[in-house]
């Protein structure tokens, strides 16, 4: 089933893979997060994440993954999340 969030959840869940995402980042460009595309279903948060020039390396998908197991461990395993790449 899938949730409203309000705006404030919504911040601090952006804020909390920003902060995952931090010692992953890449080199050559920036991985940001779209506070305005979470969604959560069930317990899984969907969380929009997008780079400037919509780069898709080996790096991007690297961060994306460690990072969403920092979450998960962090989430003591009650709440999932998944990083969806914005496209376009």
């Amino acid at each position: 089933m899938t949730t409203t969030l309000d705006a404030n959840e919504k911040a601090s869940v952006a804020d909390l893979v920003r902060v995952a995402l931090e010692q992953y980042q890449p080199r050559a460009y920036q991985i940001s997060v779209r506070a305005d595309g979470i969604i959560k279903e069930d317990d899984w948060y969907h969380v929009l994440v997008t780079t400037p020039h919509h780069e898709r390396d080996r790096d991007f998908y690297d961060a994306l993954a460690k990072a969403e197991a920092d979450l998960e461990r962090a989430a003591g395993g009650g709440v999932h999340f998944l990083l969806v790449p914005v496209l376009g």
